[in-house]
């Protein structure tokens, strides 16, 4: 089944896999709630989400979270696949395991706060989902 965590999901992915809890990451949310905070992040070459938003490298997102992972608490079955280049916070996780689990720190929903690329990653998600299920309606009716 496909999976993507954005936000808070991207950390409770990271404990369903085995890694630590989160630490604080000062600096990274607004006072007002209303308005996200932005920072750089690293997206990483032959990632799933690079081949799904047409792009690696720099881009700038929003930053609405209180605490992050660094290296030392991420599960060992996922794989860094964006970070924070100023504090080294973890922005990205896939699985080595799963054709399609990705996490995300940033809020990819909200759309005007990143690139439009990263839209992509819903149609992705709804692409996924639906080949899941017509495959899981195989595997029902073949037995």
């Amino acid at each position: 089944m496909p999976v993507l965590a954005t936000g808070g999901g991207m950390h409770a992915l990271n404990r369903h896999f085995g890694g630590g809890d989160p630490i604080p990451a000062p600096g990274h949310i607004a006072d007002d709630d209303a308005e996200s905070l932005r920072h750089q992040i690293y997206l990483s070459p032959g990632s799933k989400v690079a081949a799904i938003i047409g792009s690696a490298g720099m881009f700038r997102v929003n930053s609405r979270h209180r605490e992050g992972i660094r290296e030392p608490q991420r599960a060992q079955r996922l794989m860094t696949i964006a970070y924070q280049l100023d504090d080294g916070i973890i922005e990205g996780l896939e699985s080595k395991e799963h054709s399609w689990v990705i996490g995300v720190q940033f809020q990819p929903e909200r759309g005007d706060e990143v690139p439009a690329g990263f839209n992509n990653l819903f149609l992705g998600l709804v692409e996924r989902a639906q080949d899941f299920i017509e495959n899981s309606d195989t595997r029902r009716t073949s037995r």
